[in-house]
C-alpha cells in the first residue's frame, strides 16, 4: 500500500503545479518498462503479497495489478494513463 500512497501524492503533486501553470493535464505517462525482468520475484514483500492475497498468485499478475492499481489512481484524478 505505501506505494500507492507514494503515486497518488506524486500525482496529486504535479497536477498541482500544471494547474499552478495554468496548463491542463490530461494525460500522464506511466512507463512500464523500467522495471527489468525478476525484480519482483525477487522481493519479500511482493511475495508476502502474492501469498496473501486472493487475486494475485504471480508476478504476471501482480504487474498487472500494480498497473491497474496506478491507473484507478490516475484516474480518480481525472488523468488519462498512457503508456503501460
Amino acid at each position: 500500500e505505501p506505494v500507492y500512497n507514494f503515486i497518488s501524492t506524486v500525482t496529486k503533486s504535479i497536477k498541482s503545479l500544471y494547474a499552478e501553470a495554468n496548463a491542463p493535464l490530461a494525460t500522464m505517462h506511466i512507463g512500464g518498462d523500467e522495471v527489468p525482468d525478476g525484480v519482483w520475484t525477487k522481493s519479500p514483500i511482493c511475495s508476502e503479497f502474492m501469498t496473501n492475497s486472493t487475486e494475485v498468485k504471480n508476478i504476471n499478475q501482480l504487474k498487472d495489478y500494480f498497473f491497474r492499481r496506478t491507473v484507478e489512481i490516475l484516474r480518480a484524478e481525472n488523468i488519462i494513463a498512457s503508456g503501460y
